[in-house]
C-alpha cells in the first residue's frame, strides 16, 4: 500500500527545502514554519468558535457558557504557561523539540542511527 502512494503521488511531488529557497536559512525556515502552524491554529480555533463545537470536558459543574475567540485563546495559553499539561500537549511539545534538534543537529533517538 505504501508504494502505491510513494510510486504516484510522493515522488513526483517538488521538493521543496525551505533553508535553500531564496537562501533563507534555518532560522527564518523555522520562524515561517511556525507562523504558519501558528496561524492555521488561529483559524482552527476561530472556526471551531464561530461553529459552536467544544472541547467535552467531563467535570462534576457543566460549563455552558459560549467562549469567544479571545477567551479560547487566553485559556489555551493560560493551560500552557499557568497549569500542568495534558498528554497532547506535552507530545506538541516534544515534537516541536524534536523538529528543533533534527534541523540543527541529527534526528533524535529512535528516530536515528
Amino acid at each position: 500500500m505504501g508504494v502505491f502512494w510513494w510510486d504516484n503521488f510522493i515522488s513526483n511531488e517538488p521538493k521543496i527545502f525551505l533553508p535553500s529557497t531564496q537562501s533563507i536559512g534555518y532560522g527564518l525556515s523555522l520562524l515561517i514554519t511556525i507562523i504558519g502552524i501558528v496561524l492555521v491554529y488561529f483559524i482552527v480555533v476561530y472556526v471551531e468558535t464561530k461553529s459552536g463545537v467544544r472541547n467535552f470536558n467531563i467535570s462534576k459543574k457543566p460549563d455552558l457558557e459560549e467562549k469567544t475567540f479571545l477567551q479560547t485563546i487566553k485559556e489555551n495559553i493560560e493551560n500552557i504557561f499557568s497549569k500542568s499539561w495534558t498528554a497532547t500537549m506535552g507530545g506538541v511539545a516534544l515534537g516541536f523539540i524534536s523538529i528543533i534538534y533534527f534541523i540543527f543537529h541529527s534526528p533524535p533517538g529512535v528516530t536515528g542511527r
